[in-house]
């Protein structure tokens, strides 16, 4: 049974949904996730109201919102933050998260004046038909007159593959939401050419399925409040062995792309791949994926502890000058996995310049990570910084499995309210290449100003790794540098629970507060 739960602003009440609803087609008890979204300012006093939870409220991040009353079926919380960009909180009670709120500044992401409405062209919402022949034959006509916006209106608009084109973007206004067909073959295929058959199966992501594809296209992008579904429950339900493999957003060879302010809802595969591209912002963004329970696919896999379902965040991939920011990352998977896969034709190009600042994140896998496939020469500059993380498996991770080598790599000023274990950083080698001849190194790590309240969420695995391989394939120069778990300070590997082996070498703490 869904949970009553209600969102008031200055006392009116807001609009909420509902995402993973119980429902007995699923062979697991679904985690169901609530939000509202609404304009923010200042000073606003919000009551979020709910009698199925027990234990005291908390409001996440801590340094945004004061609260001012609670009691057993409601908490009443004043804004403090000045919203000069987007901002999500999160609300808990005891260990639940009863809900979660996206503020936008005042007049944000406004419709271009010039944009074109799709409904002039036919494109019509609630028509119970694809719209996708059409809205493709729209992008394709902007981009031949220079470029343009197509704008949608509230309703809701069924599709198959987009196609994006250069100097086109695609405005969703507030209520207007893109829905993912059910049937797959309304989508087509990668071409087989397209993929390296020389890599490990484990690397080969086979041919896939995407629900809008930026294939070589510059200056475009998605903009505005509504959403695109992805429909990936239902398609993970309906596939269960071959999988539809549905990214939300495909980019590959791209440059100059911004998505902005949309909510990505029910992604069945990893939400957005940005692959062998340059200059791609995510601002203000919403990715709310499920994130499944403990042995969640137990039915299909009779035994398995699964507790991922591939759902993964924002994947930079072999790209540079990548920026996601102020977006909110519920996700089934990795929340931002950094990765190098040669998945496109075998081309690999290193990982440079990738900055990840002021999101929130939820996860039961990893928040922020590099890896774990990691072909290229190099993977460096990448930081993470102003992170709130309200619940992960790990926190941290850097996995180098294939040969590139790792440098440069920052995580500074990340809040965490509960996590498994803290991080893992290390050299391990491919499961299914027996032949490897290329192993990574790992140098210049630096952790700054991690608050971490709780650890070992799932009473097991809570133990913390720095290791390298071999003494040609090291992790060395990693700084810890005020860290504090359970409100204690971190000064020795011994103040929580840390594996070192002998290829981890020049591992400092420091603790100056």
């Amino acid at each position: 049974m869904t949970k009553e739960i209600h969102f008031i602003r200055n006392g009116v009440t807001q609009t909420s949904r509902t995402l993973f609803e119980p429902d007995a087609a699923f062979a697991y008890n679904r985690n169901q996730v609530r939000y509202c979204r609404s304009a923010g300012e200042t000073g606003d006093l919000w009551t979020v109201r709910s009698s199925s939870s027990t234990g005291n409220w908390t409001v996440l991040p801590k340094a945004a919102a004061e609260i001012v009353e609670q009691s057993p079926d409601r908490v009443v919380f004043r804004l403090l933050s000045a919203l000069d960009a987007p901002l999500h909180l999160a609300v808990l009670r005891g260990n639940e998260r009863v809900g979660f709120l996206f503020l936008d500044p005042p007049q944000y992401a406004p419709v271009p004046a010039d944009a074109m409405d799709a409904a002039t062209l036919g494109i019509t919402p609630d028509s119970g038909k694809l719209c996708s022949d059409q809205i493709n034959a729209a992008l394709a006509t902007l981009s031949a007159n220079g470029g343009g916006t197509l704008y949608f209106g509230p309703g809701s608009y069924e599709i198959a593959t987009l196609m994006m084109r250069d100097n086109t973007y695609l405005h969703l206004d507030s209520g207007a939401v893109l829905t993912a067909t059910e049937d797959l073959d309304c989508y087509p295929m990668d071409p087989v050419a397209t993929e390296c058959v020389d890599l490990p199966r484990s690397l080969r992501p086979s041919n896939r399925r995407r629900l809008i594809l930026f294939d070589h296209v510059r200056n475009a992008g998605i903009v505005g409040k509504g959403e695109i579904d992805g429909r990936g429950s239902a398609l993970r339900l309906a596939h269960p062995s071959s999988r539809a493999a549905l990214n939300h957003i495909r980019m590959v060879n791209c440059e100059n792309i911004l998505i902005q302010g949309i909510i990505l809802s029910d992604s069945e595969f990893w939400n957005s791949h940005i692959l062998l591209s340059d200059r791609v912002t995510y601002s203000g963004v919403k990715i709310v994926n499920e994130i499944p329970p403990l042995a969640w696919d137990s039915y299909f896999r009779p035994g398995s502890q699964s507790r991922w379902n591939n759902a993964d965040g924002i994947n930079p991939d072999s790209s540079s000058d990548i920026v996601v920011e102020h977006c909110f990352l519920h996700t089934g998977d990795d929340c931002v996995p950094i990765k190098n896969t040669a998945s496109y034709k075998g081309c690999l190009r290193d990982v440079r310049n990738i900055k990840v600042r002021s999101c929130m994140m939820l996860t039961s896998v990893t928040a922020m990570k590099v890896g774990t496939e990691t072909l290229g020469e190099a993977m460096q500059n990448i930081e993470f910084e102003d992170i709130d993380v309200v619940s992960a498996g790990r926190v941290f991770a850097i996995d180098l499995k294939d040969g590139a080598v790792g440098s440069q790599i920052v995580f500074r000023n990340i809040r965490v309210h509960e996590c498994n274990r803290p991080l893992d950083f290390w050299i391990l080698t491919r499961e299914d290449q027996r032949d490897q001849t290329r192993f990574s190194n790992l140098s210049g790590v630096l952790l700054e100003s991690v608050d971490i309240t709780r650890t070992g969420i799932e009473g097991s695995g809570e133990e913390s790794h720095i290791m390298g391989l071999n003494t040609n394939h090291t992790v060395s120069d990693v700084c810890i540098r005020n860290l504090r778990i359970a409100g204690q300070a971190v000064r020795t590997a011994n103040d929580f629970k840390l594996a070192l082996n002998p290829y981890a070498m020049n591992i400092r703490f420091e603790f100056t507060d």
